[in-house]
């Protein structure tokens, strides 16, 4: 199943892009900082907290330049990584920014999760 599969319909001569999450602008996607950064470092041991913004910076231009971005929480963290690394060649991604975006996107689905904040789930 691919992660960021998209319903193709012919319509009127044109394509139409449908199934896609709906997310009230940023506001489902945090800003990082020092608790964000703890979180990251279970995983990452060595991430700075720039790294972690520059992951949200990319994730909403590049991500959301051709759809809009998933929140962090609808997907579990461990579901990101392949996700992220699908779409890099569409979004014309570097390692580097593949691994920024990574995480990005893992940290603050892990800290939604662990929050309890409630997330949503795309089907």
């Amino acid at each position: 199943m691919r992660f960021w599969a998209v319903n193709l319909a012919r319509l009127g001569g044109g394509l139409v892009l449908s199934a896609l999450p709906a997310c009230g602008g940023s506001g489902g996607f945090p800003v990082p900082d020092g608790a964000h950064l703890v979180q990251a470092r279970q995983s990452w041991p060595t991430t700075e907290l720039h790294e972690l913004e520059a992951g949200r910076k990319l994730y909403l231009s590049r991500c959301g330049n051709c759809h809009r971005p998933f929140e962090p929480g609808q997907l579990d963290a461990g579901q990101w990584p392949a996700a992220v690394t699908e779409m890099r060649d569409q979004a014309k991604l570097s390692d580097e920014q593949v691994d920024a975006i990574t995480k990005y996107i893992v940290t603050m689905s892990k800290y939604s999760r662990r929050a309890g904040h409630p997330t949503e789930r795309s089907q």
